[in-house]
């Protein structure tokens, strides 16, 4: 198995030391324009495996020839958030820097695209667009990064393992998404699990606020989604995937195998649904305006 990382900042080589950890991959291949930091992210990977026991081929540069022959390729370079900013403020900085890349990966033809980069539902759909692949073969973390903030503060609040339950968040990975409680029985209090999601909506800000970004969180649900790839699990995640319904990539419940992800039929009630939709006008709104340039 063959992974390419574009992006070698703190989300991309905090994913490639996870990567490492769970023994998912044979090579791995770091790309950043940063020519010198990726060399150093090389380096500082390759003297730790001995301690994880892997004999991983590790190499990194800014030369996208490596990525050549990659079952995956993951995508995270781009702008970050700054304090105060909504992920779709980031849409037309990341666009330039997403179409680049996308032109220099696509000759990858049987790859697996994977967008991490914000605004991800935006960029998943360009990412799709420019590269002509599958539309199963081109997917973004979505809202899995908050279903994965979900399950751990529902574990807490609840005393279980919440990663067992049928709860979601669905939708933008921004501020129009929404949790999915009604697959849960009546002893999860309403009021309970709204202030649950309320704490998960402010997760990302307190962490950038407190320490200037997210990276183990994000690196996490990156690899919990690498691993069902990689072990054609098949599990269900809200990636954000293209939806043949609503035209867009948005975060909903998909089977992730190793042939890509495919978006499940998961019922919604009334209010759900409602709010669902909201959030693809939302998306197809900030889609719309970066065509209309």
């Amino acid at each position: 198995m063959k992974i390419s990382i574009i992006g070698a900042g703190q989300v991309g080589s905090t994913i490639a030391y996870t990567l490492l950890t769970r023994k998912l991959l044979d090579e791995l291949v770091l790309i950043d324009i940063a020519e010198e930091r990726v060399r150093g992210e090389v380096l500082d990977l390759r003297q730790g495996q001995s301690g994880i026991g892997t004999t991983v081929k590790i190499t990194g540069s800014n030369d996208y020839s490596l990525t050549e022959g990659s079952d995956i390729i993951i995508i995270t370079a781009g702008i970050g958030r700054k304090p105060g900013d909504s992920r779709l403020d980031l849409a037309r900085k990341n666009s330039n820097i997403m179409k680049g890349i996308i032109e220099r990966v696509k000759v990858n033809e049987n790859s697996i695209l994977f967008i991490v980069t914000n605004p991800v539902d935006v960029m998943t759909y360009l990412a799709l667009e420019v590269s002509g692949f599958d539309k199963n073969r081109v997917f973004g973390l979505g809202t899995t990064l908050d279903t994965v903030r979900l399950w751990s503060l529902l574990s807490e609040e609840f005393g279980i393992n919440a990663s067992s339950l049928e709860a979601f968040v669905i939708g933008e990975h921004g501020d129009s998404m929404l949790p999915v409680f009604s697959h849960l029985g009546p002893e999860f209090e309403r009021e309970r699990l709204l202030k649950v999601f309320e704490n998960v909506k402010v997760g990302a800000t307190d962490v950038i606020r407190l320490k200037g970004a997210t990276t183990f969180a994000p690196a996490l649900a990156v690899v919990e989604v690498v691993e069902s790839i990689v072990n054609d699990r098949g599990d269900v995640l809200p990636i954000s995937a293209y939806h043949e319904d609503h035209g867009v990539c948005i975060g909903f419940p998909s089977n992730i195998t190793r042939s890509g992800a495919y978006p499940t039929e998961f019922e919604l009630n009334e209010e759900e649904r409602e709010k669902f939709l909201k959030s693809v006008d939302i998306i197809k709104g900030e889609i719309r305006k970066l065509q209309e340039g």
